[in-house]
């Protein structure tokens, strides 16, 4: 099993065009549903910096009460992304004949993670509540369902 997370591959493949500031990595990482809050991103790349897997430097004049931080990989970290990737490729494609179970999350398959996640907990929510509706008012009929 690789030694790192899907959230910490995506964080250090980032940082394979150059270092980035945090705002940077937490702007991309947002996009395939990363950190929501800034406490949990700086959780993830103080992991990072104390696992030595990015080295993280602090810019600002003194005097200033915020420093913005510029992380860069280190070559531990390339190594476990590399170990990480080999990983993951090592598995096998589904093979054509494969009929998969077809969820609800399909129909939502176009939407950015973040909406796609609250769209379906939005149908999931209303589908309860129309169980739960019908089994008060017509429990015979629920199960004929």
């Amino acid at each position: 099993m690789p030694e790192i997370t899907a959230l910490q591959f995506a964080a250090i493949s980032l940082l394979f065009s150059g270092e980035k500031t945090g705002r940077e990595i937490r702007q991309h990482l947002e996009k395939w549903d990363g950190p929501r809050t800034s406490a949990a991103f700086s959780q993830l790349m103080d992991r990072l910096r104390k696992s030595a897997l990015v080295d993280g430097m602090r810019e600002g004049r003194p005097g200033e009460r915020f420093s913005e931080c510029r992380y860069c990989v280190t070559d531990l970290g390339v190594i476990l992304w590399q170990e990480a990737q080999q990983f993951y490729a090592g598995f096998a494609p589904p093979p054509p004949e494969l009929e998969p179970v077809e969820t609800i999350e399909v129909e939502f398959a176009d939407h950015p993670p973040a909406e796609r996640s609250r769209l379906v907990k939005e149908k999931f929510t209303k589908v309860m509540l129309q169980t739960v509706l019908l089994s008060r008012n017509a429990p015979g009929r629920l199960a004929e369902l």
